[in-house]
């Protein structure tokens, strides 16, 4: 119990070979395809575009999803001010 609730209240991104992606901290998945994956995150909206992409993972309860394919862009998009920033803060 104590890992979901830790999972829920914390965010990490981990990618390897630009292939695998591991994202913790989701609270829903906004929407998906083959390029695009938008993810609702506690750190806030989680855009991760490429190509082949496929959900391997999902796991709502935990805040688990692995993401499997060419990772080409992950960019936090920031509502309030309508713009998106990368995983390192700059504007894109």
């Amino acid at each position: 119990m104590s890992e979901n609730i830790q999972n829920k209240t914390s965010h990490e991104i981990s990618l390897k070979n630009r292939k695998t992606l591991t994202v913790s901290g989701v609270e829903d998945v906004d929407s998906f395809d083959d390029t695009t994956i938008k993810l609702n995150t506690v750190c806030g909206e989680l855009i991760i575009d490429g190509s082949g992409l496929k959900i391997t993972v999902l796991d709502t309860a935990k805040g688990d999803v692995a993401v499997e394919g060419n990772v080409q862009a992950i960019n936090y998009y920031d509502k309030k001010l309508g713009t998106k920033r990368s995983i390192f803060g700059k504007k894109s």
